[in-house]
């Protein structure tokens, strides 16, 4: 190689890892063959992300990953989530010890922690950690994400699973490259990225940077919504329809006289909306769900004040609260998941990463908010792998707030395309290790 060859080599950005290596005959047989390229790659990189849709076999991964690895090793997961995983371990084969305090800690097999738990684990040594939706880090303050970051500097394997790094959230994509070690947040802004105008809180990617920033980040991360994003035909992730019903409510005059809503409402002024047309969005919640009473019904909230109302106007439905203990939680979230309750209201905050209830079909959004994440992660609660009946989600809302489904529609677009950019990088990447014919 010449000097100027070595010179561009050297210029360029690929996060080269340092993993360990594993036959596909050592894998978990159960695992369907894009599951086990993504471990082999996974395990090749030691410290990785995966971005995949929801029931593409994550928890799987994720414990697939840790069988191959030694010493102390832990799980990081939302609530309730834990207890799901623990039962896929059972399935394929592997036990794994859901903790909830230090001298829990079941030596040599995986421990599975809830976030909200974690700093009672700082005193314990972690060779391989695995953040189950990762993507929950965001919605902590500043100091935790750090305190995650931190915590884990010094492991050597670490594994990020989630299905939705937020669209041209580039911040977010920061994160995940410095909690893996590939980048800081600041060297890759820095690298690739210029500041939007006078917004410094803004960034827009260099049009020259394109390719080499969607080359590099595959290069840590492996995204896909279907296994043929990365080479694979795998039968079962065709989902049923999904369909979006919209309502909106007459919510009368505001306390100015004005017709509620006549103007679209912003960012700032969206709480005092949803606030002020909350009977009227949760009576016209339990009338839809009164017209198909036989069916289990997942419904979303976004406020206390909506929750009280949706508890009195819909008989029997449990409920899930952030005061909830977290036994109550776990008992009432999972409970749903096996049919031993009709109806379930609660936040996305809560419940809305993690859970698998393909078992329901029917989804009422009581509201809209701006975010996409928890918009697309509290409708694939049930519509994702397993799922075998069209899913309707019934979005209630309220005059004015077109702006922030317009927005909603913008971000599904932006992910559309950044999930384009990268699956041309990463099914190279993941075909590094296809399955043996």
């Amino acid at each position: 190689m010449n000097s100027y060859a070595q010179f561009l080599t050297k210029k360029s950005k690929k996060f080269t890892g340092d993993g360990t290596s594993v036959q596909d005959d050592d894998l978990c047989k159960s695992l369907f063959p894009f599951q086990r390229a993504i471990v082999r790659w996974c395990l090749s990189k030691g410290r990785s992300c995966v971005f995949a849709g929801t029931g593409l076999g994550k928890t799987r991964i994720q414990l697939e990953y840790l069988r191959h690895l030694d010493g102390t090793r832990l799980i990081v997961a939302p609530l309730a989530v834990a207890g799901q995983t623990v039962n896929e371990a059972d399935a394929i084969g592997m036990r794994i010890a859901h903790v909830r305090s230090e001298r829990d800690i079941v030596t040599g097999v995986a421990n599975i922690v809830n976030y909200d738990s974690l700093e009672l684990f700082d005193d314990i040594a972690v060779d391989a950690v695995a953040l189950d939706e990762s993507s929950i880090l965001k919605n902590h303050a500043g100091a935790f994400r750090n305190y995650v970051t931190d915590r884990f500097k010094h492991t050597r394997f670490k594994l990020c699973a989630t299905a939705t790094p937020s669209p041209n959230d580039y911040m977010e994509l920061g994160t995940h490259s410095e909690f893996v070690g590939a980048m800081t947040r600041a060297e890759m802004l820095a690298t690739f990225f210029m500041h939007d105008g006078g917004d410094t809180s803004q960034w827009r990617l260099k049009r020259h940077a394109r390719a080499d920033f969607w080359k590099w980040l595959s290069s840590w991360a492996c995204v896909l919504s279907h296994p043929r994003d990365i080479g694979f035909e795998q039968e079962g992730y065709d989902l049923p329809e999904l369909t979006i019903i919209d309502h909106i409510v007459d919510a009368g005059h505001d306390a100015f006289g004005g017709l509620f809503g006549g103007s679209s409402v912003s960012a700032t002024t969206l709480h005092s909306t949803l606030r002020d047309s909350a009977k009227e969005r949760v009576a016209r919640t339990a009338q839809i769900i009164a017209q198909e009473p036989d069916v289990q019904w997942l419904v979303w909230c976004n406020s206390e004040v909506e929750q009280d109302l949706i508890e009195r106007a819909i008989p029997g439905i449990v409920s899930v609260r952030g005061r909830d203990t977290q036994e109550s939680k776990e008992g009432r979230l999972l409970g749903f998941a096996s049919g031993k309750y009709q109806n379930l209201v609660t936040k996305p905050s809560i419940a809305g990463f993690g859970m698998n209830w393909q078992n329901c079909n029917r989804i009422a959004f009581c509201g809209v908010t701006y975010s996409f994440e928890q918009t697309y992660q509290a409708i694939r609660r049930c519509w994702r792998f397993g799922q075998v009946h069209p899913v309707h989600t019934h979005i209630v809302t309220c005059a004015g707030t077109d702006a922030v489904r317009a927005a909603l529609q913008a971000k599904q677009s932006a992910f559309e395309d950044m999930a384009v950019e990268m699956k041309k990088y990463c099914v190279s990447e993941v075909c590094m290790f296809p399955h043996p014919a």
